[in-house]
């Protein structure tokens, strides 16, 4: 016979102050932990990145569209999973934030890394930076969007 025991549970103090907190919060969260993500990641993808264009280069019969997959494909990997796990841990503990926060969330890091990529120079014309900000900002919010999709759903009912 298995005996099951009675557990108590209190309220966490900080439990609480996240559950009062606003949404709009919740989005400014979320991009800080995106962000926070992502620079390890990105470290990682810039390294294979290196080593896939070496690769796609090598190979005579490669073509531009292999050359670019090569190099967008680890980062924009990377940006996924940081913003989509950003956006489900703003889903899932968020209170009253939504994946439409989660999403914005998203938005807003991609904001911040397009701002800081302009003032350091980072593009080599406007068409790139333009292209390349637009990827970046839907990208990110789009996964952000959806991992707050799965993060509400995960979310504790009562």
């Amino acid at each position: 016979m298995v005996r099951r025991l009675t557990v108590l549970q209190n309220p966490d103090p900080e439990d609480q102050e996240a559950a009062e907190r606003s949404p709009r919060a919740w989005v400014g969260v979320g991009a800080i932990l995106g962000f926070t993500c992502w620079l390890p990641l990105v470290i990682v993808a810039q390294w294979l990145s290196g080593r896939l264009v070496l690769w796609v280069s090598n190979d005579p019969e490669a073509g531009a569209l292999a050359l670019l997959a090569a190099h967008l494909g680890p980062l924009l990997i990377s940006l996924v999973l940081a913003t989509g796990f950003a956006g489900a841990l703003v889903g899932r503990f968020g209170g009253r934030a939504r994946a439409l926060h989660a999403g914005g969330s998203g938005l807003l890091m991609a904001a911040a890394v397009a701002l800081f990529t302009l003032w350091a120079g980072s593009f080599p014309s406007l068409a790139v930076a333009l292209g390349g900000i637009a990827v970046l900002l839907a990208v990110s919010t789009l996964s952000a969007w959806l991992g707050g999709l799965i993060g509400v759903r995960r979310r504790p009912r009562g």
